[in-house]
């Protein structure tokens, strides 16, 4: 589990960096944000270097889902939050900044306004059918 040299959650795996660390097992870490949202703004990484969920093997991806729900009830808990947000920025469009696999677990408090609501759009016609189908071809195609 090496990594790459340069990235800071791959120094932080192999302890050249601190980590306020939460959780631990052979191929995953969690540990508190240093530069939270909000206190218990917790991140889940993998120990092997993947740039985004798009470069992970379905087997790291399922292993990240496992401790999901865990991960989620302990931050709430932790922090006495009464909801949370669990993301995944994938690309430097969707907002990831480092480019090591990630997941934030965000404590949300009501009324705390940390994201607005999301524009929302009605598909044009055939969009909707079109668009499926496509993902469902993806779907279909062997994993790289």
């Amino acid at each position: 589990m090496a990594g790459k040299p340069d990235c800071i959650f791959c120094k932080i795996v192999r302890a050249e960096l601190p980590a306020a660390r939460v959780f631990e097992s052979e191929t995953l870490m969690a540990f508190l944000d240093v530069n939270p949202v909000v206190p218990g703004h917790l991140l889940l990484i993998t120990k092997d270097h993947y740039v985004s969920l798009l470069e992970a093997s379905d087997s790291a991806a399922g292993e990240l889902g496992t401790v999901l729900p865990r991960l989620a009830r302990a931050v709430c808990q932790g922090v006495d939050a009464p909801a949370l947000n669990v993301v995944a920025n994938t690309g430097r469009e969707a907002g990831q900044v480092v480019d090591h696999l990630h997941i934030h677990f965000i404590p949300r408090y009501g009324g705390d306004r940390l994201f607005g609501n999301w524009p929302h759009r009605a598909y044009g016609l055939g969009e909707q059918e079109s668009i499926r189908r496509r993902i469902e071809v993806a779907l279909a195609a062997p994993s790289t």
